[in-house]
């Protein structure tokens, strides 16, 4: 690696624009660094960190310029090699950001730091198959690694080897009981039974800790085992213990949420929606946007079983699409404020080309991320023609009450209607629906329209 000068004064400066970056003070780190690099040119440390400061002002292409500078001083840097991935992810060409994970992996070697880094990766690609494969490699070159254990038992969950989860799950318990996400994970593998639960030494876990002090995850683990056995007073108990040990930690204020959606209410108005210019012609996107629990991976999972649909799972790509169109922006009200200037079409087609780099062949993909809900109008703008699909319940959206359990509960599926059915009698589910077993699915609690 070509470093500059170990003197305490580069090193200094290093870590004042990091921690200005922690601390999203990003003016005050782009300063500090464009001085920086005006003295190191020639050092891959200043272009990475310059990434991150294009990255945190949702500057995509600068931050793919600049990681690209990193690598081309330092083609070895792997940091610079996965920052280069994520910015071109960010800028919407997920096919490139692919081809360069299977270079880094062939050259991986027994590095099991990138090995980690590459099953992240794969995971958020939701290629699953090759984030187990990696995360294996990893706990393999760390055997006594607790974070590579959960890593690898994580994976298996995902391509549905939970037998092999549980067991490894059970190990990493018994090594570091202190693991609340161990505990959560092995409680939310299956239904427990009478016969077979971890409440029992839940609770002695817990109990040997002061009040509140037991990891938060450890409290809902608990909670959901005892859902399962039927004790839901004890399990309503612990649910709240962990929802106030949670709160406790939270910086979280719904406030800001509210703010960010009346926001989005005042700009995208209904003199917005009979005004904006007609989006790109495209029949493949599918969007189902919901609430937690109210039957999103249901509408998903109905949907995949036909041969010409699949799904990326929750992906970030109509997000990152919006903010590419608007452009580097500061504060979220003016990034709310440009969307409304962006081109439909070439928003679409900006989405639909990330979309495509996953490599499916079906020509119908589900995206099921939840934030979409914020992006609705955009969408439907953005993927369909003005007079076939627009955001109202009426014209193009539809709304799939999934879960009778959940009286707030609401799925929406979002489809450009000049598409044909693709399923028989999908809309009231009155035929067995892309072969499932007649009788598996109540009617009529479940109505999709296409």
């Amino acid at each position: 690696m070509n470093g500059p000068e170990t003197g305490s004064e580069y090193a200094t400066e290093i870590r004042r624009i990091d921690t200005l970056l922690q601390h999203r003070q990003t003016a005050d780190a782009r300063a500090h660094c464009d001085a920086l690099l005006m003295r190191y040119p020639e050092h891959a440390e200043g272009w990475l960190l310059l990434a991150r400061i294009h990255q945190q002002g949702s500057d995509y292409s600068g931050m793919l310029d600049a990681a690209r500078r990193a690598l081309k001083l330092d083609p070895a840097n792997t940091i610079a090699r996965f920052t280069e991935i994520e910015a071109r992810l960010h800028s919407g060409d997920v096919a490139g950001a692919r081809e360069t994970l299977d270079a880094i992996e062939n050259d991986a070697g027994a590095d099991s730091g990138t090995w980690r880094r590459l099953a992240e990766f794969h995971t958020h690609l939701g290629q699953h198959d090759h984030a187990a494969t990696c995360a294996i490699r990893v706990a393999t070159l760390k055997p006594y690694d607790a974070q590579a254990a959960f890593a690898k038992a994580s994976a298996l969950i995902a391509i549905g080897r939970m037998d092999d989860a549980e067991g490894l799950l059970d190990e990493l318990i018994a090594r570091t009981p202190d693991d609340g996400d161990a505990w959560y994970n092995r409680a939310m593998l299956r239904h427990q039974t009478p016969r077979t639960n971890h409440v029992t030494p839940l609770r002695a876990a817990i109990a040997a800790r002061s009040p509140g002090a037991a990891p938060v995850a450890m409290y809902y683990s608990l909670a959901k085992e005892l859902e399962d056995l039927g004790e839901y007073a004890d399990s309503f108990a612990a649910l709240k213990q962990g929802a106030f040990a949670r709160r406790k930690v939270l910086s979280y204020r719904v406030e800001a949420d509210e703010q960010e959606i009346a926001s989005i209410v005042r700009t995208f108005d209904r003199a917005w929606c009979e005004s904006a210019a007609p989006g790109l012609e495209v029949d493949g996107p599918i969007f189902v946007v919901g609430l937690p629990r109210s039957g999103t991976t249901l509408v998903e999972r109905i949907l995949i079983r036909h041969e010409r649909v699949t799904s990326v799972g929750e992906v970030n790509d109509f997000a990152l699409a919006v903010t590419r169109a608007a452009g580097p922006t500061g504060a979220n009200d003016d990034q709310t404020r440009r969307a409304t200037l962006v081109d439909p079409a070439a928003l679409g087609e900006s989405y639909w080309r990330a979309i495509e780099g996953y490599g499916h062949s079906s020509p119908f993909v589900v995206d099921k991320t939840p934030l979409n809900y914020l992006y609705l109008g955009l969408i439907a703008r953005a993927t369909a023609c003005p007079d076939r699909a627009c955001a109202s319940p009426r014209d193009g959206i539809r709304l799939c009450d999934v879960q009778d359990a959940v009286p707030d509960g609401l799925s929406i599926l979002l489809r450009p209607r000049r598409h044909r059915p693709l399923f028989s009698g999908v809309s009231a589910l009155d035929e067995p629906l892309a072969g499932a077993p007649a009788g598996s699915l109540p009617r009529p609690r479940l109505r999709v329209a296409h």
